[in-house]
Formats: structure tokens, sequence, C-alpha cells
């Protein structure tokens, strides 16, 4: 797997790997990441991965998702420490 390119965001770390015949969006936040898989040929160029940023619908998603992770997380730890 190699990092293809970084994409800039003000909230979250994105980068975007090669993987066989695959480019993977790995999205960080704090302790939390996501990943998505596209196939090299429905992109055909990697950059083309950046869109998928533009879209608020999308980012809406991915950070509502990110607070669920927190949420799981914070049920767990109150669940085992107490």
């Amino acid at each position: 797997m190699r990092i293809v390119s970084r994409i800039p965001h003000p909230h979250f770390h994105i980068t975007v790997f090669q993987f066989n015949d695959h480019y993977i969006l790995k999205i960080q936040l704090g302790d939390f990441e996501q990943s998505l898989r596209f196939r090299i040929e429905d992109l055909e160029d990697p950059e083309r991965c950046a869109e998928f940023f533009e879209d608020p619908q999308n980012l809406e998603i991915i950070k509502k998702n990110f607070l669920a992770l927190k949420e799981i997380q914070d049920g767990f730890l109150q669940r085992i420490q107490g």
C-alpha cells in the first residue's frame, strides 16, 4: 500500500492510498478513523478522490459517523469502568 496524496481539510486528516486495484480514502479525526475504498477504474485519477469531500452531504455523514464512534467508545468505557 502506498500513499498517493493527502487532501487538505480544516478538520480531518485525509490520506489517499493505492492498494492493488483500489484507492483507499483514510479519514482521521483524533483517535478515530474511517476509510472508503473505490476501484481505480471507477475514478481513473487519484485526484478525483478530492471531489468526494466537496459534497457537503458526504462531509455531514462522515461527521455523524465520528460522533457515533465517540458515543460507542464512551459507552464501552463507562461499562467497563463501572
